[in-house]
């Protein structure tokens, strides 16, 4: 069986992928509390690892440890 993706090119396989992703992200926006929670964390967490931060490494490191820091 021949593969559905094969004769595609690379840039439509992106532009596909890229649309399939922003799709689920729309699906988890809409029907996901705890996804909306996370997001509303983040958008409060990384401006104050930014302030608190200082230098660019330790930016770096509090904004990341506050996005995956709920896993």
């Amino acid at each position: 069986m021949e593969s559905p993706y094969k004769g595609k090119s690379s840039l439509q396989r992106i532009v596909d992928a890229t649309r399939y992703s922003l799709a689920g992200l729309t699906a988890a926006l809409r029907h996901e509390a705890a996804f909306r929670q996370e997001l509303i964390a983040v958008a409060v967490l990384a401006p104050v690892g930014w302030m608190l931060g200082a230098n660019g490494t330790q930016r770096a490191l509090l904004i990341v440890l506050g996005l995956v820091g709920g896993k």
